[in-house]
């Protein structure tokens, strides 16, 4: 079983907050707080959870073998293909995530078509935090459903009633390009197109740069993505809180499709 010193490690890592690190195992604040801090010791179950939870995120812990306990990233390229992010509570307790109901990618992507890490910067005022399927089905849109059963069942083309909240993204060099886009939420004027245009290179280039990294980590895992996103929006000078829900869906062909609606 991992220690308190792993887990803060494994956080330490991943860039999350004792809170970012509670909602992704489905426990207290209050639970890693003590556990870290080595206040008390939890059930069992809630320790595997953390295990798990951070596992699901990239960690792999090592015990013993003559050089004591640490961590480590199971994949030794997964720190530069991978932005940190905002987790919650994906994979753990079943793996009830968007993909646990649907099928998952198995053709391989253009491997030369994925951005390089070094374009991708983080605003610290930015946030995402991952959806289960129950919660999808709840506060999902009927543009977000339709894209969804769509997608499971391998139609690639784009209806109406799905392309008015869409983006479709693909990666151009070390850079993603919005190839199409529809009314969305209207983060930016509508006198503004963004069509045609690289994400990190929009009105608000923070807002741009982080967008881009939810593509990138929604293509690498080659799946499904639905998440609660929030963050500081700049554009001319005038700043504005947004919060709204996006599906993001990566394609056979190397694109994804973003489907968004206000939360």
């Amino acid at each position: 079983m991992i220690n308190p010193h792993q887990c803060r490690g494994a956080r330490a890592l991943l860039g999350i907050t004792q809170q970012q690190l509670a909602e992704l195992a489905g426990i207290s604040k209050r639970t890693v707080i003590e556990f870290e801090g080595g206040i008390r010791v939890p059930l069992t179950t809630t320790t595997q959870s953390l295990k798990w939870a951070l596992e699901s995120e990239g960690i792999e812990f090592l015990f013993g073998n003559g050089g004591g306990s640490g961590i480590r990233f199971k994949d030794p390229d997964f720190e530069h293909a991978m932005a940190p992010r905002t987790v919650s509570r994906r994979h753990v307790m079943g793996r009830v995530g968007v993909l646990a109901a649907g099928a998952a990618l198995t053709d391989p992507l253009p491997g030369d078509s994925a951005p390089a890490a070094t374009a991708i910067k983080i605003p610290r005022s930015f946030a995402a935090t991952e959806m289960s399927l129950q919660r999808f089905e709840k506060v999902a849109s009927n543009e977000q459903k339709r894209a969804l059963e769509l997608y499971r069942a391998g139609v690639t083309d784009v209806p109406d009633v799905v392309a008015r909240r869409a983006t479709m993204v693909h990666f151009d060099g070390e850079r993603q390009i919005i190839d199409w886009q529809g009314t969305g939420i209207r983060l930016f004027p509508k006198a503004r197109s963004l069509a045609g245009t690289p994400m990190a290179e929009q009105p608000d280039v923070d807002y741009g740069q982080w967008a881009e990294s939810r593509v990138m980590a929604a293509f690498h895992r080659r799946e499904p993505v639905f998440e609660l996103c929030r963050g500081l929006v700049e554009v001319d000078g005038s700043r504005t809180v947004w919060r709204y829900y996006s599906l993001r869906l990566p394609r056979p062909d190397g694109t994804t499709l973003n489907v968004t609606t206000t939360a």
